[in-house]
């Protein structure tokens, strides 16, 4: 009797020290094909996102999730409420929508990854062209996709200074490795 009393604790005590795992599953994930569904609604928002810094898109409050975070290439995070509002004092002009690849993670779980430009005009009046590069993150709430997340980056318009770039860091990093190499 004393034995069935002692089972109970050292239940417990294997589930606490974990005697017991938990089954864990990986996360799969794969590219998007353009010719989805959700596929073409997330790159329709993302045009109208990008379109935001030209005119007002009034309709994108729907696909910002109310938890929304975002940070700005400064590193400033920012809410729905900014993300949504267009500055009417300060418009971009002709918004374009780059190359943009969507990965689906599970069922409910997608990664955009983008570009987009526009001109935008300085504090003097000069009109230049600003590039970006971005990922946002969209979750699939009760059966409706939001964007939950986003990260900024602008970027050298000018494809060739971006591989120059390229080209250098690459070099840096091989001489790098010459030089440790031979110090072991």
């Amino acid at each position: 009797m004393k034995l069935l009393s002692n089972i109970p604790i050292f239940a417990l005590a294997l589930s606490l020290i974990g005697g017991f795992p938990l089954p864990s599953v990986a996360q799969e994930s794969r590219s998007g094909s353009p010719d989805e569904d959700t596929v073409k609604f997330i790159k329709a928002v993302e045009a109208k996102w990008a379109s935001s810094a030209c005119g007002p898109q009034p309709d994108l409050k729907d696909v910002f999730a109310d938890d929304f975070q975002g940070t700005s290439p400064t590193g400033r995070r920012y809410g729905k409420e900014e993300a949504i509002t267009t500055d009417t004092k300060s418009l971009s002009r002709d918004c374009q929508l780059g190359e943009v690849k969507v990965r689906f993670f599970g069922d409910s779980i997608a990664i955009a990854y983008g570009a987009e430009n526009s001109m935008i005009k300085d504090n003097n009046g000069k009109e230049t062209k600003s590039c970006w590069v971005w990922t946002d993150t969209w979750l699939k709430r009760a059966g409706k996709w939001q964007i939950v997340a986003a990260q900024d980056t602008i970027v050298p318009c000018n494809p060739q200074a971006v591989l120059r770039a390229l080209d250098y860091r690459l070099l840096a990093r091989s001489v790098t490795q010459e030089s440790l190499n031979t110090l072991v």
